[in-house]
């Protein structure tokens, strides 16, 4: 176990440019790489459905093997599927606890921490001896919010702590794809309501089917193909990007494509994210993006 004090240079805030930042001390089993980055939060409630199980094992096992962290709170249900699945596929994960080191919750999942220190990271904003208390959940889940560069709300009651997460990306500029599920199962009507309260908001859309998120996903890299680029379907942000990058011989910095497009650091991952999705550009290491 380490802390990481808010200077470190090891601290996602400043490993990982969080903007904004978490703000605040983190202890940690486990290690960041440059490649969290590109990272997904997975969320959603504690008693799913076997379609929202098979569905977060599915974004969780592709994003995965694409090189995208997954990034939940390893509580019952949908965040302890998504881990499980990166883990299985070979990739990264990142658990963010209520709870101190010393008091993994819930119990059953002690193991599964373990596993995912090896692979990815086990953080938590809370001192080792902390237990499980309510005021503390909401903290996590913003917390899953900032490290994520979009978030999937898979399957939500009205009281579910992921809707939190999903505000907080909201707030912070960042994309969230919220699951359509049957319009009467109690499961789904967070997702509902979520969708109708921030109707209208381009960062905020509907998965309609399993197959409608892994299709956005990119290829393998050695399947990859160059997609044929049309302008007319981006929207005016994503032009800006992809402008700036456009007749480049080389990759672009982070900082040169801000620069370039006059894009606030804050929102740009937000507009990098679907675009390395949808394969019109490709990330490389270094937080470098390049046309594909």
């Amino acid at each position: 176990m380490i802390v990481l004090r808010t200077d470190n240079p090891l601290h996602p805030d400043n490993f990982l440019r969080l903007t904004p930042a978490i703000g605040v001390p983190l202890w940690m089993e486990g290690m960041f790489e440059a490649a969290d980055s590109r990272a997904i939060a997975i969320v959603g409630t504690r008693k799913p459905s076997l379609y929202g199980i098979e569905l977060a094992r599915d974004i969780a096992t592709t994003a995965a093997k694409n090189g995208i962290t997954v990034v939940s709170g390893m509580a019952r249900g949908i965040d302890t599927e998504a881990h499980r699945a990166a883990l299985a596929a070979g990739g990264r994960t990142i658990a963010v606890l209520g709870t101190g080191l010393e008091n993994i919750y819930p119990e059953e999942n002690i193991a599964l921490a373990r596993d995912i220190a090896k692979c990815g990271a086990v953080i938590t904003q809370f001192p080792p001896e902390t237990t499980p208390r309510p005021r503390n959940f909401p903290i996590r889940n913003a917390t899953i919010a900032l490290l994520s560069n979009t978030t999937v709300i898979v399957e939500a009651g009205t009281r579910s702590g992921s809707l939190i997460t999903g505000r907080h990306a909201v707030e912070t500029g960042r994309p969230v794809q919220v699951v359509a599920g049957p319009l009467d199962d109690e499961n789904f009507r967070g997702n509902y309501e979520f969708l109708k309260k921030y109707e209208g908001n381009r960062l905020v859309s509907l998965l309609a089917a399993r197959d409608g998120f892994l299709a956005d996903l990119p290829a393998h890299p050695a399947a990859k193909k160059a997609p044929a680029v049309n302008l007319e379907e981006l929207d005016p942000i994503e032009q800006a990007v992809v402008r700036a990058l456009t007749g480049r011989g080389e990759s672009c910095s982070f900082d040169d494509i801000t620069e370039t497009t006059g894009l606030p650091a804050a929102t740009l991952p937000a507009v990098l994210l679907p675009l390395v999705l949808k394969g019109v550009i490709a990330e490389e290491p270094g937080n470098r993006y390049r046309i594909t």
